[in-house]
């Protein structure tokens, strides 16, 4: 039998489908482990168009208006929902979503319309789960073929398998299927559309917040959102509106631990960005008495009461270091000596998910680019400063007045007294 051609699949998906002007976005979500989550809220974004729309509790799905016209596959029929993450790592789980009981095909193709997998059988009506694995890292089009047609997604594996392979996973009917709340909304949708959805739970009486991107097809789509019980060093940190407001750089405790990587409920984080130029710790040969090693807000407090004493302190505007930091908001502070330390004993963690989340990445060559901390080295004429040099974390002390970089510092969810 002649293997279908990427083009045939499409004119026989398209010639099966029936027109619709709207698509359905559903979200639920889950705590790491894979136990049920119930949403607060979720920020639908269309990155393409600029427009955003919150979902509240007990909301869980938008509608949108598709203006392009496209023939589409019908709401309330048989549906094929897009994988979730895509790209993924050698496996990945699929469902599909059957009105009545029939025979049904799934079939694997790699981009030149070789059949990779397949699975055949009837089923009854409701949800169905499968495990998708691949043997390569490469695009494929799954497709799902059953009476009313094909439908079609594609699905793209970021890592190689053992083995190609669609297996049964799991089954919901449909009187267990758990009621969707949905919204509406008229702001402009076209198929292709980059959209961001970011998900928000309250978990152990913290929040949690997770993300997702992706380019929105013309078919009904399920998202799941995973949220971390406890953050590891290297993980995004969150603000309430959803933006990433820093990157976890140490964490206080402990509450679980896998494959060697810890986790905890709260800790501190180190800012996106830093200083676009050197800054400047205090001012000459007038010590700022911020001795603390360990807890740079200690540090920050002493510093910034300067820069708002009305006594003979000399040029207090130079304090900048500190009022860098401050400057971000609440909680923000000037990193001691022993935090800058460990932020960089951390860095490839950290310059990571920098780097992938559009933050500035730590200044980290042998060219001597250099951060001050917050700690004074007694003498009332020096700060510790922390540099790397091959590949290895450098204390010094430099004078007040040199100018260097500087990053902030935030303590997250750190419990009350």
């Amino acid at each position: 039998m002649k293997h279908f051609t990427l083009l045939a699949i499409a004119l026989t998906a398209g010639m099966s489908l029936q027109a619709q002007n709207f698509v359905n976005v559903r979200f639920t979500s889950q705590m790491q482990g894979g136990t049920y989550q119930v949403l607060d809220s979720v920020k639908v974004m269309n990155l393409t168009r600029g427009w955003e729309e919150m979902l509240y509790y007990p909301d869980t799905a938008l509608q949108m208006t598709n203006s392009t016209g496209i023939e589409e596959i019908q709401t309330q029929g048989n549906a094929l929902l897009q994988n979730i993450p895509n790209p993924f790592k050698a496996s990945t789980e699929v469902s599909i979503r059957l009105q009545a009981p029939e025979n049904i095909s799934l079939v694997l193709y790699d981009m030149s319309g070789k059949q990779c997998a397949a699975y055949s059988a009837f089923l009854t009506a409701g949800k169905h789960g499968f495990s998708l694995r691949v043997g390569a890292a490469q695009a494929y089009v799954l497709s799902l073929q059953s009476s009313e047609g094909t439908q079609s997604i594609t699905v793209l594996a970021s890592e190689s398998g053992s083995a190609f392979q669609i297996s049964y996973t799991n089954y919901i009917a449909q009187a267990d299927e758990k009621p969707i709340q949905k919204a509406h909304t008229d702001k402009e949708f076209q198929t292709g559309d980059n959209m961001k959805f970011i998900g928000y739970t309250t978990y152990d009486s913290t929040k949690r917040t997770h993300q997702l991107s992706v380019s929105q097809g013309g078919a009904d789509a399920d998202y799941t959102f995973q949220f971390a019980i406890g953050y590891a060093v290297g993980d995004v940190y969150y603000d309430e509106s959803g933006a990433a407001e820093g990157i976890v750089c140490w964490i206080a405790d402990t509450v679980f631990s896998d494959s060697g990587k810890y986790y905890g409920l709260y800790g501190k984080i180190i800012s996106m960005d830093e200083s676009d130029e050197g800054l400047m710790f205090a001012t000459i040969n007038r010590s700022t008495n911020s001795y603390d090693s360990v807890d740079g807000r200690v540090n920050t407090a002493l510093q910034m009461a300067l820069r708002s004493d009305t006594s003979t302190y000399l040029y207090k505007d130079r304090i900048e270091a500190a009022k860098w930091c401050t400057d971000k908001g609440k909680g923000w502070y000037f990193p001691a000596k022993c935090e800058m330390i460990v932020v960089f004993e951390n860095r490839y963690l950290i310059n990571a998910a920098l780097q992938q989340n559009g933050g500035d990445v730590l200044e980290i060559n042998d060219n001597f680019n250099v951060y001050w901390t917050s700690t004074e080295k007694e003498g009332g004429k020096y700060a510790y400063t922390v540099f790397v040099f091959n590949d290895t974390v450098k204390i010094a002390y430099s004078e007040f007045y040199a100018d260097f970089f500087v990053r902030a510092m935030k303590w997250f969810n750190e419990p009350e007294d």
